[in-house]
């Protein structure tokens, strides 16, 4: 794998006793010098106005000033030193290189990893927490969305759930966040029935976990939920949230995931195909942590992962089958070129819609197809379709031709409308 690091990220000093030190980033370097294939990168900081894309101005302003006049205590987990406004920079820059790269094509052996500190993913929109002065993951798939990527989906499996990741995409549909955790676990957010809202509505799925869940209940999750519902959002990107606290025996969680089962959650996402960058977010035992970020960078590099024995218990399986229903996942599509009227489509799931990015609208002033009539348009629901279009099917087409299921060229009525859909 490619590695982003810097020196700025050691300078972000949090005092004695602080689980979150610079001793975490020495340890993976350290882990990683016994493995072929390692390659180091050093981006740019990230520039104040990709911070403020998602972050309130003033707040970063306000952690400018905090640092320059020596740091302190932000709260009572958050701690800064006058370095830290550089460091966070830099955590940012990284996140930002590594969606970069991946979208510039970069994958398998040349798969991109974030190193940076501090973590991200507790930071919200104008405050600093758990940690977390900026959103690095949010920062970057908000730099991605800017420059080429249509939607950004977000898989996070720290321990923690990514409250900050969570509120600052809450609203929209052009980020898919999910993210596996521990339940009842800081920051206290993370619940199943927190689905986003307005057209954000199904973009947002959470996996609370009980404690002690092992290797064979992540890939469970995986397997059921995340992967499904990663599949119908059909993103351009995916940028991993990769916290290692997780692991059984990391100080601060209850968790039962082991070094392979990094291994395990890592092969899953890298066999989804879609350019993906990493950025390291916690994992607090530092031997434990280096070897999961080492076993991510072993699994690119060609190593097969161990399937765990064992079924997932009772609470896994139905905690799987809930937010299935929830999400719509075990409703199946009539297909491509099947006619349904708008009464099934308004009695979907609300997250059916999440995903759908391209809706083409056809109509036709002759028996024939004219070409050059589509033109795309946005839905989240089927009322805002109804306003588009009046007769509503599931068709294939391209400019030019519209072709039913068996392949024919489609004929309407001289006023039919009708709307194709793809995913």
């Amino acid at each position: 794998m490619q590695f982003g690091y810097t020196e700025h990220c050691l300078e972000h000093d949090t005092g004695p006793r602080h689980p979150e030190t610079a001793d975490r980033l020495q340890a993976i370097r350290e882990g990683l010098k016994q493995r072929y294939e390692v390659v180091y990168r050093e981006p740019e900081l990230s520039s104040r106005e990709a911070i403020r894309q998602v972050h309130d101005p003033s707040y970063v302003q306000d952690v400018e000033s905090f640092c320059r006049d020596g740091g302190g205590k932000w709260d009572a987990d958050t701690i800064a030193s006058e370095a830290t406004w550089e460091a966070a920079l830099a955590a940012a820059g990284l996140a930002e290189w590594a969606a970069k790269t991946a979208l510039e094509g970069a994958s398998g052996r040349k798969t991109p990893f974030a190193l940076g500190r501090p973590p991200g993913h507790h930071a919200v929109f104008d405050d600093a927490m758990g940690f977390c002065f900026f959103n690095n993951t949010a920062v970057a798939a908000e730099s991605a969305l800017e420059s080429s990527a249509d939607s950004v989906a977000i898989i996070d499996w720290d321990v923690h759930h990514g409250n900050g990741t969570q509120d600052l995409f809450y609203d929209r549909n052009d980020v898919f966040y999910a993210s596996i955790h521990e339940e009842g676990l800081y920051p206290g957010t993370g619940e199943a029935n927190e689905t986003g809202t307005g057209v954000g509505e199904g973009a947002n799925l959470n996996v609370p976990l009980p404690s002690g869940v092992p290797d064979s209940g992540y890939l469970h999750v995986i397997e059921e939920v995340i992967v499904p519902a990663f599949d119908r959002f059909d993103p351009d990107l995916l940028l991993v949230s990769a916290g290692f606290d997780a692991h059984q025996q990391d100080p601060i969680s209850r968790m039962h995931l082991s070094t392979e089962g990094y291994a395990l959650l890592t092969d899953r996402l890298r066999r989804l195909g879609v350019p993906t960058g990493y950025v390291l977010e916690g994992g607090y035992g530092l031997e434990t942590l280096a070897d999961g970020v080492a076993m991510v960078h072993e699994t690119f590099d060609g190593r097969d992962p161990i399937v765990p024995d064992g079924d997932p218990n009772r609470d896994i399986v139905d905690l799987t089958a809930t937010l299935r229903e929830e999400f719509g996942l075990d409703w199946e599509s009539p297909g491509v070129g099947c006619r349904i009227g708008h009464g099934l489509l308004a009695d979907l799931p609300a997250s059916i819609w999440t995903g759908l990015r391209l809706v083409a609208h056809v109509q036709t002033t002759t028996h024939e197809w004219l070409p050059g009539s589509i033109r795309l348009l946005s839905a989240n629901s089927a009322d805002e379709l109804t306003s588009a279009s009046g007769s509503w099917g599931f068709w294939s087409g391209t400019p030019g031709a519209v072709t039913n299921r068996s392949g024919e060229k489609t004929r309407w009525d001289e006023t039919t409308t009708q709307t194709a859909m793809s995913r």
